[in-house]
């Protein structure tokens, strides 16, 4: 479920950010410490603004700079073909967990995120968190920290899940595509 919290948060706010925060630090307060302290940062920040200006804040932050859009294909492929491929495996994945991706693409991270929290530990799962979430994150995040936005707070917290959750440490400069045994994902990525 926690999964589903931060896809809720990086999607564009439809509600006030500051209840979307609280639960995802209720959810994350006893078993990601670290998550949940950056949650309350982003809270007290953007979660203090009216739902128009948070709005904003999102659009500002994601919409306008591709070095910090929160499409895992493209951070990790640019337009380049291989985008198409792994858009085309994600509604695959998503079809088979009765996931619909909403307006957004496929490899947003937002319906990445709902399709990791309806099927959390399969091995599938697992290449999709490793081979292209984390190097994603790892590209976004010191993007966005270098521009001081708000919403660094809730991808460190993401970081920090995922840290918790693969038992692998997290360093968004060296991230990047990764070997993986898995069919689809070695076509896709070699």
């Amino acid at each position: 479920m926690v999964y589903e919290r931060f896809a809720l948060l990086l999607e564009y706010p439809s509600s006030p950010l500051a209840d979307l925060a609280a639960a995802a630090r209720e959810e994350c307060k006893d078993s990601h410490a670290d998550a949940a302290a950056q949650l309350d940062l982003f809270a007290a920040t953007a979660g203090a603004m009216p739902l128009a200006a948070q709005q904003e804040l999102y659009a500002r932050t994601f919409d306008f700079d591709a070095e910090v859009a929160l499409y895992v294909g493209h951070q990790l492929f640019g337009e380049e073909g291989r985008r198409g491929l792994l858009i085309a495996g994600l509604v695959e994945r998503y079809q088979r967990l009765g996931l619909n991706a909403g307006s957004e693409l496929a490899d947003h991270m937002s319906p990445v995120l709902r399709s990791l929290a309806l099927d959390p530990d399969s091995e599938e799962a697992g290449e999709l968190v490793r081979m292209a979430l984390r190097p994603a994150l790892g590209k976004v995040l010191p993007a966005i920290e270098r521009r001081s936005a708000p919403f660094a707070a809730v991808l460190r917290a993401l970081a920090s899940v995922i840290d918790e959750r693969t038992g692998e440490a997290f360093e968004p400069e060296d991230e990047g595509c990764r070997r993986s045994s898995s069919p689809y994902f070695l076509t896709l990525l070699s």
